[in-house]
């Protein structure tokens, strides 16, 4: 998936910022996370305006300035699921180095070795150090 299937665009906007696929793909898990945060708070507000505003009675500039809004949470909420499926990737390559790192550990140590590591590491775990 990418910007362009998801919203038509190849750049999207969010707080006079400019994010395109490569910007986007380039962030690590953390930034895509709080991207993720920024658009979830801007789609809040796009729903709270609309929903005040089906409130009141409606004029025609009324339904204008309402499917404007319509259309931007429209738009957030493709790139919100766009940045989520980013995310999971990042999940999954992140799973999948650890997998590497452990079966070429487990390879290459002695047993002995790699369950001590392998305890301890499980120990710090639990207790929270890691």
């Amino acid at each position: 998936m990418t910007l362009r299937d998801a919203i038509d665009k190849d750049f999207f906007y969010i707080e006079n910022i400019s994010y395109s696929d490569d910007d986007i793909r380039a962030m690590s898990f953390d930034e895509l996370e709080t991207l993720k945060m920024q658009i979830t708070k801007k789609i809040d507000g796009l729903s709270l305006s609309l929903k005040e505003k089906q409130a009141e009675n409606s004029n025609g500039l009324e339904k204008d300035w309402s499917m404007s809004r319509k259309r931007a949470l429209y738009i957030n909420q493709r790139v919100q699921t766009y940045v989520a499926s980013i995310m999971r990737k990042h999940k999954e390559r992140k799973a999948t180095v650890q997998e590497h790192f452990v079966d070429r550990a487990q390879e290459i140590l002695p047993p002995a070795i790699f369950q001590e590591i392998l305890y301890k590491a499980q120990k710090s775990l639990r207790e929270g150090k890691l």
